[in-house]
């Protein structure tokens, strides 16, 4: 038994290191050795020291509500530690315990389940507790794991920084941020880089309240009685005569999950401004899933503009002590379990009374609402509460969704309750419009007055009217997938609206509640970054929602807020346009374009300018599905059982006998974010085409982060040219029903999650059996790639399946990044179709030909051929030679560039696998005859260049083109004689120019070699070793260097 490390004689040592801490309360014994232990060599010796942990109280228990156990930056952990033994298995560490600042259980722990410990989010941020009593700025992330009070001093937050806050500070108090009389809080925020103020713990649910304190602001405005102490923080006054002064600003501010509770009618707000004065600036600020109230004003003169509060416990808006100051554009989402949308309240006749000016607000509760506030001293059921002798104005009010009373008054005073706006008389009056919309379950009480309020004076009239808001549910809550409030064209808050105030705080408006067409919490809102709110980018596009039923162009951007269907007409959509589309249209049912049988589709894009439909939503990430449905073509063309119901829509069916029918064109046409899911096996795909006839004109056209498949062609004899799918989370290209149509330049990349590149189907040996004739395609896998799709009915690990009895001609594909756990074709539930790899010349539909000369590449297997599926045995295993492909290509992969090498050595000697054993592709009009497998060639920028979503975000590397390409055997039909002339010329200059070059550089190959004769640089013995092959195995770029006397180049 020893402190001192032995360097041998494992395992008869016990070894004690006497750097260890141990640390407890006063007196205690550090090592206690009985019996045959309290003799000879003996453990005696520790650092009795306080190890400085960041939050463990000294009764830690079960029942703690917060913990951190993290050193602090001055522990003694970080000093005095052992070395760990020199074994693999060991990671080296310079800190003592079982945490430097990664909190490795966060996230997955017990603790983190319950809120318990700090987030894995929080990680980087740096930890802060004490007062601020000098000008102080934080640049980067902070957790509060304190109250921190600034005291006669500055504080600024910069635009885009987190501030977390855990639970508790180890002592009973919820962290907050507290800046007292004097004191200023500068955070200026902006649209896209908002400044959050949120809880450090992990969320058991995103609804999750009461997870930290809040944000205090205290100002010397006048109060009621002079000074107050503030809720939810003992012995802080505020309180004063300063009407005008400023306590800084608050732009582009969200405080989410706080809220901590501190007992009956003491809790800690969302924001509270205490005696704040006018010369502050609230706007553009957000409180959501706070325990108790949203904003809440005590006295003062503060005016804020832009306020949005979402799904807090309490009261949405509060205001007592004398409170006198402007509020526009207000947006309040109430919820199930939420209280008030205002309570509103002053000290009876008390001076000063309470005088709020609110305009231009919308309060959107739920028709089955049931408040549930755990700090509230009411559970009254009234969307908007007026109490306690306070005055005010409220005009341009819209309420909607109110499950049982509109407005309840209570306690009144001596004010005057009135619906005639008076001239003069504030605070001594209470107006509430007559033009006010209040609007919700059958049988509703608009106003509810009592006790001292139901006689003289009462509020009694509003317009009980549908405000006609574009996407909001009657139960709209914090689980509503979708919602837009913005009013429809013709919705009633349009007309007899209120005059604002002559006040240059007030913007003139032409409308009632918060919006017109500017959604201004889109980007920066909490709904915005959980993509439940239309986007900023399509604000500017004309909202859509009927059926289309005669020739129609749309030339401008269009935003579909429901299903539209397009029915024995053209619709046009010219170059350029973007559809946006919502998630929900408020019944359910996800936005979509579909096209019915019959009716065309024309939309004509270019590479300098495609045409896009997306979601209308604000993306969370760059990679997010399923926000919104897609596009659906039907058509008349043969399918299996003559007709058949399409996925997604219900009650619309397709199909017929027109092989050769037009449902329009399709060029550069771009369809992204979409694919909503209805139910297993019933989704939207990317693009479908049902039954769609060969007359349509399919080219040029992607399918990017689509839920489910990207390209579904159900039965029909649609051709495709130059597709693109990327990172779907299911099938990128998926055929079935009797599908009967070419495909030539295909081009897929699965990702991370996504499923299989391939998905072709038929219905067995049932007629007409599908037969997808697939050439020059290349399908990009991911090494570590697992599948995660939500809609599919299977998890099989394929690059390509083909089950069901498919026929089909498949020739010069790539498949590529084929992973361990994966293969590259997966064949089972075959019927009576040849399978081979000989080229039949007929018997078309009923073989299935998979070319030998396919290059399936990767440490996963070729093939798995279920029982039954014999006949595909051979394909060339060779690295394709892609440009630069990393293995793990996903949608965060900086660059690739998909075209492939056409010789593997400087002296183009070698030629790449793509280039070898190509496939002659069907003697048809369709194909391009090409000497290359895959979708791209070596000489010549890739299809995607210009419109890609690959292109668009600066992923794509384009390939240097030295002149016009030669892979095509397509004819030309002859060139123009001035044009002739013109190349003439051109090539002309070009060969004068070539020679002049070929001089210069002749001239430097001669003194190169001369340089090498003199011994001067190194003669390289492998020339191709400097050739700059662009991948490594792990898809790195690799950089090769030549040492030319001792000079790196």
């Amino acid at each position: 038994r020893t402190h001192t490390l032995p360097s041998s004689g494992a395992p008869d040592y016990l070894w004690f290191s006497s750097q260890n801490i141990i640390y407890g309360a006063t007196g205690i014994t550090a090592f206690e050795n009985e019996g045959s232990c309290s003799s000879g060599s003996r453990l005696t010796t520790a650092r009795i020291i306080d190890p400085r942990l960041t939050t463990v109280p000294g009764t830690a228990d079960e029942d703690t509500e917060f913990i951190d156990p993290r050193p602090l930056s001055n522990s003694p952990v970080y000093s005095s530690f052992d070395a760990t033994p020199s074994d693999s298995f060991y990671t080296t560490t310079n800190y003592m315990g079982a945490f430097d600042t990664d909190l490795w259980i966060s996230d997955w722990s017990y603790l983190a389940e319950n809120s318990r410990i700090p987030s894995s989010e929080s990680g980087d941020a740096s930890t802060f507790c004490g007062d601020i009593t000098s000008d102080t700025t934080w640049s980067s992330d902070i957790t509060l794991s304190c109250q921190v009070f600034v005291s006669d001093a500055t504080l600024t937050i910069n635009a885009g920084v987190t501030i977390y806050a855990f639970l508790d500070d180890g002592d009973g108090k919820s962290p907050a941020l507290i800046v007292l009389p004097g004191a200023r809080l500068n955070a200026r925020g902006t649209s896209a880089a908002p400044i959050t103020f949120t809880t450090g713990t992990t969320l058991s649910s995103p609804s999750d309240r009461g997870l930290w304190g809040g944000l205090i602001i205290m100002g010397n405005a006048p109060v009621y009685q002079g000074t107050q102490e503030v809720e939810g923080i003992t012995g802080q006054t505020y309180g004063g005569n300063d009407a005008t002064e400023s306590s800084g600003t608050l732009e582009y501010v969200r405080v989410w999950h706080g809220g901590s509770v501190i007992g009956e009618n003491n809790e800690i707000n969302g924001i509270t401004l205490a005696g704040v004065g006018s010369g502050t600036t609230v706007r553009y600020c957000e409180v959501a899933f706070n325990l108790d109230d949203g904003f809440e004003m005590f006295g003062g003169t503060v005016n804020l503009k832009y306020i949005s509060v979402l799904f807090v416990g309490d009261d949405a808006i509060d205001t007592d002590e004398g409170y006198q100051g402007m509020i526009q554009f207000a947006y309040v989402m109430i919820g199930a379990s939420g209280n008030h949308g205002v309570e509103m309240d002053s000290k009876g006749d008390a001076s000063p009374r309470s005088f709020p000016q609110l305009y231009s607000a919308t309060f959107v509760h739920h028709l089955e609402g049931n408040p549930e506030s755990v700090s509230s001293d009411d559970q009254f059921d009234a969307t908007l509460r007026l109490r306690e002798g306070t005055g005010g104005e409220f005009g341009n009010i819209v309420v909607t969704n109110v499950p049982n009373v509109g407005v309840r008054q209570d306690d009144c005073g001596s004010e005057d309750r009135t619906h005639i706006l008076p001239s003069s008389g504030a605070p001594d009056y209470l107006w509430f419009s007559s033009q006010n919309i209040i609007y919700g379950a059958t049988g509703i009480t608009a106003f509810e007055n009592e006790g001292s309020c139901s006689s003289g004076s009462r509020l009694t009239t509003a317009r009980i009217i549908d405000p006609r808001l574009t996407t909001v549910p009657g139960t709209a809550d914090e689980d509503t997938e979708f919602i837009d409030p913005r009013p429809l064209s013709n919705s009633p808050v349009y007309s007899s609206f209120d005059a604002t105030p002559s006040d240059s705080f007030y913007t003139t408006t032409n409308y009632m509640g918060a919006f017109d067409t500017d959604l201004w919490i889109s980007d920066w809102s909490y709904l915005a970054e959980n993509s439940r709110i239309p986007s900023s980018e399509s604000g500017d596009a004309s909202t859509f929602c009927g059926d289309i039923t005669s020739d129609t162009t749309w030339s401008s951007d269009i935003t579909l807020s429901c299903q539209v269907f397009v029915s024995d007409a053209t619709l046009t959509i010219n170059a350029g346009v973007t559809i946006y589309a919502f998630l929900d249209d408020g019944d359910g049912k996800s936005p979509a374009l579909i096209v019915l049988p019959g009716a065309r589709l024309n939309a004509r894009g270019t590479s300098a300018a495609p045409i896009t439909f997306t979601t209308g939503t604000t993306l969370s990430s760059p990679s997010d599905r399923g926000l919104w449905g897609g596009l659906i073509i039907m058509g008349n063309a043969p399918v299996y059982q003559g007709t058949q119901e399409v996925e997604g829509i219900t009650g619309q069916t397709y199909g017929g006998n027109d092989a050769t029918e037009s449902s329009g064109t399709l060029e550069y046409v771009r369809v992204w974010h979409g694919g909503s899911v209805i139910g297993e096996n019933n989704e939207i795909n990317g693009i479908t085409l049902a039954g769609v006839g060969s007359g349509t004109t399919v080219r040029f056209c992607e399918v990017a982060f689509n839920l489910d498949d990207g390209f579904e062609m159900f039965g029909g004899t649609v051709n495709l040219k130059y597709i693109s799918v990327l990172f779907v989370g299911d099938d990128a290209i998926d055929t079935d029903e009797g599908y009967q149509g070419k495909i030539q330049f295909a081009f897929v990349m699965i990702g991370t999650d996504g499923h299989h590149g391939t998905e072709m189907d038929s219905k067995g040996d049932a007629s007409p059996r599908s037969f997808p004739q697939l050439y020059s395609a290349t399908f990009v896998g991911h090494l570590s790639g697992t599948p995660s799709s939500v809609s599919s009915d299977d998890q099989i690990e394929a690059m390509m399946r083909l089950r069901e009895g498919t026929g089909g001609e498949f020739g010069n594909l790539i498949l590529t990044n084929v992973n361990v756990d994966a293969v590259g074709v997966y064949q089972d539930s075959c019927g009576s179709e040849i399978r081979t790899q000989e080229l039949p010349s007929s018997g078309k539909p009923d073989y299935m030909w998979f070319s030998s000369n396919n290059i399936v590449s990767g440490p996963g297997a070729s093939f798995e051929l279920r029982p039954g599926c014999d006949g595909i045995t051979t394909v060339i295993g060779s690295d394709p030679a892609l440009r630069l492909m990393p293995t793990d290509a996903d949608y965060d992969s900086t660059s690739i560039d998909p075209s492939v090498l056409e010789f593997l050595d400087a002296e183009k000697t070698i030629p790449g696998p793509a280039y070898s054993f190509v496939d002659d592709v069907p003697d048809d009009n369709f194909f391009d005859s090409v000497p290359y497998k895959g979708a791209f060639s070596s000489d010549q920028s890739t299809w995607l260049v210009g419109w890609s979503w690959l292109a668009d975000n600066d992923v794509l590397v384009e390939t240097s083109t030295p002149g016009a390409s030669s892979s095509s055997k397509k004819k030309s039909s002859g060139i123009a004689e001035p044009i002739f002339w013109t190349i003439i010329a051109i090539l002309i200059v070009v060969v004068i120019a070539a020679c002049i070059m070929g001089y210069i550089c002749m001239g430097y190959k001669n003194k190169y070699e001369q340089l090498i004769d003199q011994g001067d640089i190194l003669n390289p013995t492998n020339p191709a070793a400097l050739h700059l092959h662009s991948v490594g195995e792990n898809g790195d770029t690799e950089n090769i260097e030549l040492t030319v006397k001792d000079t790196e180049v």
